[in-house]
């Protein structure tokens, strides 16, 4: 399957786990009935781990695919199986139906009764809300070093004030205050594929420069230090984007005004590779008060 290629480089998309689930999709649209089939489903699978998945975002698109094209096209000769879920119905296996998925909303112990001759798997997610607000999110570095700064010009003149993000901390703003970010990202080593993502507080409106009826409060003090390669402007947030983050520290600056009275969480800013979440960094989550 890797055929001459000793790595798989940062820039390039590919694994041997995406090659394989490739070439699995692509025999079982071809020949799904073949008796072989069951032995590269099995290959790939190998190939998975409960914590990691297939190992990142693009292998485990890839495997997915190929998994759904097996569910498709591969015929079973497996015995049916029943499957049932306290308080929730049924669920019925057999040589059509290879999967089935239902969706709780409790929380309290469910109770499974399963009737098969084979064995069968089950992939288990949990969806929560976490205890503490979004204001006392701790800083994590795996990776990517992030942090945010903010200068908040007031409305009504006078000297500007700065403030770094602080666990907990409020901050309070005036009406028609005008807030500049500062967002720094840090790596050690170059790297491909990133994403930095600087959410902030509701009660904030973001200004966009490049617009026509934009003012000079619109555009930052100063330039960012390198060119994402696209950058997305949402009510919420601002995304970057880049196909290569070279190694050191790189700031972008962007402005909000304060439009909207209220007592708001500032999100934490926060990074991570596109292909493997496990490189990553967040800062830290606080609170910001317009008055």
């Amino acid at each position: 399957m890797r055929w001459f290629r000793e790595g798989w480089g940062e820039g390039y998309l590919g694994t041997q786990t995406s090659t394989l689930a490739a070439v699995f999709e692509a025999l079982l649209r071809l020949d799904g009935k073949n008796e072989k089939i069951e032995l590269l489903r099995e290959a790939l699978l190998a190939l998975a781990s409960a914590e990691r998945g297939f190992g990142n975002t693009h292998a485990n698109r890839r495997a997915i695919a190929a998994l759904l094209a097996y569910l498709e096209e591969a015929t079973s000769a497996d015995s049916p199986a029943q499957v049932s879920i306290l308080g929730d119905g049924e669920l019925r296996l057999g040589e059509k139906v290879k999967v089935a998925h239902t969706e709780l909303k409790r929380d309290a112990t469910t109770s499974v009764k399963v009737k098969s001759e084979r064995e069968l798997g089950a992939r288990v997610r949990y969806t929560y809300l976490p205890d503490a607000p979004g204001d006392q999110v701790e800083p994590q570095a795996q990776g990517f070093i992030v942090d945010r700064t903010t200068t908040v010009i007031p409305k009504v003149g006078g000297p500007s004030t700065h403030f770094a993000d602080e666990v907990g901390k409020r901050r309070r703003l005036a009406l028609g205050d005008i807030v500049e970010i500062e967002a720094r990202i840090t790596s050690d080593a170059d790297q491909h594929h990133v994403a930095l993502v600087v959410p902030f507080a509701a009660g904030l409106e973001p200004l966009n420069p490049a617009l026509k009826t934009a003012g000079a409060e619109a555009r930052p003090s100063r330039p960012d230090s390198l060119d994402a390669s696209y950058v997305q402007r949402l009510d919420h947030e601002l995304r970057y984007y880049f196909t290569r983050l070279p190694r050191g520290t790189h700031r972008f600056y962007f402005r909000l005004r304060a439009s909207t009275p209220g007592s708001y969480v500032h999100p934490a800013i926060r990074a991570e590779k596109m292909y493997n979440q496990d490189t990553r960094g967040r800062g830290a989550g606080m609170r910001i008060e317009v008055m």
